[in-house]
């Protein structure tokens, strides 16, 4: 890697922290610029990250032109602990347990659950349009996937 690449790695590991003091995040750029990946556990949403990188990028010329991998991890046992205890308390349900305690997604993935299915209004309020089947995992996942963990 050039000492560019690793001066292209600090800047947008301090941007990104600047942003996210909370959050440690893990850089990669590769050798020839061609993959940018960025990682990390707790803090901002994925869709939040990649717009920070796209300012940061129209901000710097020639930063990085090529792919972006963008890993965010599920939060932190605390955070998603109270993520479940919101869900189970909406669905009036218990999340399967593992003997060690943690979420068992394989059971989550047989629970179909009846969801509603919101549309967005000219207001900006959501307005329930219908309701859908997903499992408990798909909504696990997609609620940790929608919230800031910081």
């Amino acid at each position: 890697m050039t000492s560019s690449h690793g001066g292209y790695e600090r800047a947008i590991h301090k941007a990104l922290t600047d942003r996210w003091a909370n959050t440690d995040f893990a850089i990669r750029l590769d050798s020839d610029a061609a993959e940018l990946s960025v990682s990390w556990i707790d803090g901002p949403t994925a869709a939040s990250v990649g717009r920070a990188l796209s300012e940061l990028q129209d901000q710097s010329t020639g930063m990085f032109e090529g792919v972006v991998i963008l890993t965010r991890g599920l939060g932190g046992a605390r955070e998603r602990e109270q993520v479940v205890a919101r869900i189970e308390e909406a669905f009036e349900l218990q999340v399967p347990r593992t003997v060690r305690g943690d979420i068992d997604w394989r059971a989550a993935a047989l629970r179909e659950l009846e969801v509603p299915v919101f549309c967005a209004t000219d207001s900006g309020l959501p307005l329930v349009t219908g309701r859908a089947r997903c499992s408990l995992a798909t909504v696990l996942r997609e609620v940790f996937d929608s919230t800031d963990f910081d």
